[in-house]
């Protein structure tokens, strides 16, 4: 099959992670390293660094006093009029992918199986999170199934505001916010027939086993999206990289996902926490457990 994919990120200080991204993205997919990526830079001005990569399209950041997340979907949304592929994968930068050639292998797969979304979902531990459709920090999209012009990352609101129920029943914490980025789309695609999807596993060691008697009450008694655990078997696992054999050196705080039972990719999340964290440790940290990852050490 003929590959064509553009890339789409937003970068809030996040420029020596694309630099890895794209490197290892490369290096680990060689034939088809000449991938376009169009990148929004919403780093504050004085902050932010030179950024020259080939096949790179750099967009200006979004400014303004915006609400929660709209900075960062507006920084994809406008790079959704340059895309002219017919696949199209929104990258968070610090979200690595560590198989050979995956990219042909995952276009393959979405082919053979008719998807029109594939990527990973939101780690199972946020509750208030929506579940079973691939969020923004890995999504292929096929726009011969979901043109362009249908794609909107914003929030489904951007007030903030709950239901009056959810406080009153103290739910607050199983409440899925409809503030995130890619939740317009969740609303839009997610659970219909003639958008199929398929997920990456989220891997949860540490699910909690042992509740409170009110607390599985509730799961037993609410919905899928108001439950504390998902009700759908198999939708995490207890196995990543270490158990699947790949000990790599991963930071607690990353999330790891698999996909067919071996390790996929993981995912930093840098902003989480940014400012009590050792930067050039946890970049130290990074580069090692790349290299132990794919057997390339980055130059």
């Amino acid at each position: 099959m003929e590959i064509q994919v553009t890339f789409c990120s937003v970068l809030y200080h996040h420029h020596e992670q694309i630099r890895l991204n794209k490197f290892y993205f490369e290096q680990l997919n060689q034939p088809y390293a000449d991938m376009a990526w169009l990148i929004t830079d919403n780093t504050p001005a004085d902050q932010s660094v030179a950024l020259e990569l080939p096949n790179m399209t750099l967009f200006p950041g979004i400014t303004g006093d915006l609400k929660p997340n709209l900075q960062h979907t507006l920084g994809l949304n406008q790079c959704l009029p340059s895309v002219n592929t017919r696949y199209l994968i929104v990258l968070d930068p610090d979200f690595y992918v560590v198989i050979p050639d995956w990219l042909p292998q995952l276009l393959q797969h979405m082919e053979e199986h008719g998807l029109a979304f594939w990527g990973v979902p939101w780690h199972p531990s946020y509750a208030n999170k929506y579940r079973y459709f691939p969020c923004v920090h890995f999504i292929v999209i096929d726009t011969e199934r979901v043109p362009v012009e249908q794609l909107d990352f914003r929030p489904a609101l951007t007030d903030g505001r709950e239901p009056y129920w959810v406080k009153l029943l103290g739910l607050e914490a199983r409440y899925q916010t409809p503030l995130d980025t890619g939740t317009l789309l969740y609303e839009r695609f997610a659970d219909r027939g003639d958008y199929p999807c398929e997920l990456a596993t989220p891997v949860w060691r540490n699910a909690p086993e042992t509740r409170s008697f009110k607390s599985k009450a509730l799961d037993w008694v609410l919905p899928d999206k108001l439950a504390y655990l998902p009700k759908r078997n198999g939708y995490f696992a207890k196995e990543g990289f270490a158990e699947l054999g790949q000990d790599i050196d991963l930071d607690p705080r990353w999330e790891e996902f698999t996909w067919q039972g071996q390790p996929f990719g993981f995912h930093m999340r840098m902003n989480i926490g940014r400012e009590g964290r050792g930067k050039d440790e946890e970049m130290r940290r990074l580069r090692h457990s790349l290299a132990r990852a794919t057997g390339i050490e980055y130059a």
